[in-house]
């Protein structure tokens, strides 16, 4: 197992610029990173800096997009997309389907999942993988064996094995804590 870790600008104080020490980071055992890069239609402020940072410190990126209610799916995935067009990453992208603020029934959250995956993939050329907690997933997914391609990010802090939403067997990465030194 390797470790690694997920920022975005909620580290540390939110009024000020934060500039995460991606050596220390990798010193303290952090194999890869996971970047915030946007939410809806927005660039996480620290995204430029924290992009070019990891990769500076050798540290194999991917960028997430948090995908929130306010926009539609397709100018979500947009969004996201053009932000990656001069650099994917190491790590493939990554749809974070988490949000809980206005989502929408079951079924239009699902197809615009939907939408955002499969375009992604088709604007950017790589298998996105989908980030998401297992209750989320169990309220707001589908066990529909065709999202088994999509890899699973799980989100399941504090227990010693991850719950595993169908229609996965099995997950990709594991977030088994929200809290780290870095």
């Amino acid at each position: 197992m390797l470790l690694g870790t997920d920022i975005s600008k909620w580290q540390t104080d939110p009024t000020t610029t934060r500039r995460i020490d991606f050596a220390k980071m990798k010193s303290n055992g952090a194999n890869f990173v996971f970047i915030k890069s946007s939410q809806a239609c927005w660039q996480d402020v620290d995204f430029e800096y924290n992009w070019q940072a990891a990769k500076e410190a050798g540290l194999p990126r991917g960028a997430y997009h948090y995908m929130d209610w306010t926009k539609p799916a397709m100018e979500q995935v947009q969004y996201f997309a053009g932000l990656l067009q001069q650099d994917h990453g190491e790590l493939p992208p990554v749809l974070d389907y988490e949000c809980r603020y206005n989502v929408p029934h079951r079924i239009v959250a699902v197809q615009a999942c939907k939408v955002f995956v499969e375009e992604l993939e088709k604007l950017v050329g790589i298998t996105p993988i989908i980030y998401t907690s297992p209750s989320y997933w169990n309220e707001f997914g589908s066990t529909d064996t065709s999202w088994q391609q999509y890899p699973l990010w799980i989100a399941n802090y504090y227990v010693s094995n991850p719950g595993v939403p169908k229609p996965w067997n099995t997950w990709t990465f594991w977030q088994f804590s929200d809290k780290g030194i870095g």
